[in-house]
C-alpha cells in the first residue's frame, strides 16, 4: 500500500481485509477445527476465494522511464 495517497487509505483496506476473512469458510473452518482439537482443512484458495479488496482504489499509472530512472538506467 505504499501507492497509497494517504496512510488512511491502506488502512481502510487493511480493515476491509481483515473483516472479510474473519466471516471466510477458512475462519470457520479454523475454528470448529480449534474446538474439536484437530488440524484445520482450509478450503479458501488465494486465487480464486479472496475478496477483491482493491477493488475501489484506481490502478496506479505505470511510466516505464521513471523505473529506469529510480534504477539509475538512464
Amino acid at each position: 500500500m505504499q501507492e497509497a495517497a494517504h496512510p488512511m487509505t491502506a488502512h481502510q483496506v487493511e480493515t476491509l481485509a481483515i473483516d472479510l476473512r474473519g466471516i471466510g469458510a477458512d475462519m470457520q473452518e479454523g475454528l470448529t477445527a480449534f474446538l474439536e482439537k484437530r488440524s484445520p482443512v482450509v478450503p479458501d484458495q488465494v486465487g480464486t476465494d479472496l475478496s477483491d479488496i482493491f477493488r475501489s482504489m484506481p490502478e496506479p499509472a505505470f511510466d516505464p522511464a521513471a523505473l529506469e530512472e529510480y534504477h539509475g538506467e538512464a
